[in-house]
């Protein structure tokens, strides 16, 4: 069964969009050493954008992706 995310705005989307990603990606790697992702258009590359710029350099081995 689907698991239904709702955010008051677009920051806390941003922040729980990052946490998600975060999570995903630790798992993906543990279990296959890469990780995969596909997005919608519309405005969620963006907001994908605005999570993952703060995180410090190193968080995510982007040559796994």
């Amino acid at each position: 069964m689907p698991t239904l995310y709702t955010f008051k705005s677009i920051d806390d989307i941003a922040i729980g969009l990052r946490d998600f990603i975060k999570k995903s990606y630790d798992t993906a790697i543990e279990r296959h050493n890469k990780f995969t992702i596909g997005l919608s258009g519309g405005s969620l590359p963006k907001t994908l954008g605005k999570a993952l710029v703060p995180l410090p350099e190193g968080t995510f081995d982007y040559t796994k992706w």
